[in-house]
């Protein structure tokens, strides 16, 4: 992760409007970096075991957070400054990720109308290939 910005200076910003091809670019680098379990939740931060008050597991809690810090970096990082801003106050890669998919997963199983009536109005432009056709329309 040390070279984290040229690693993700391809993906275009997350601004409102691309979630879904977002979110494909972004987890892949998360994928890549073995971080998905960190963001989807499924890997918590270690309860701290403490033995005559040493703390016995203090590296895997270091292991963690040091995940998450490379997690978050993703996500901000490739995430537009205006939108940055709703997530300044998450703690953890999770609760980015939570509020991202609570306000744009839904917002997309919400409007399957809007879906059909984009599906039914579409038409092949001329000049794309067959490829960029079926990508736009799985795109819908």
């Amino acid at each position: 992760m040390s070279d984290s910005k040229s690693k993700l200076s391809h993906i275009e910003q997350f601004n409102g409007t691309n979630f879904q091809l977002w979110k494909y670019n972004c987890w892949l680098i998360l994928e890549q970096n073995d971080l998905l379990d960190i963001v989807e939740g499924k890997s918590k931060e270690p309860e701290p075991h403490a033995v005559s008050g040493s703390i016995t597991n203090s590296k895997e809690i270091k292991k963690w957070k040091k995940q998450d810090t490379d997690a978050r970096v993703i996500l901000m990082t490739t995430i537009s400054p205006k939108e940055q801003q709703a997530f300044v106050n998450c703690k953890t890669a999770n609760s980015i990720w939570v509020k991202l998919a609570a306000q744009y997963l839904q917002n997309a199983s919400a409007s399957t109308h809007v879906l059909q009536a984009r599906f039914f109005h579409y038409q092949f432009l001329k000049g794309h290939s067959m490829m960029s056709h079926i990508t736009a329309i799985e795109g819908l």
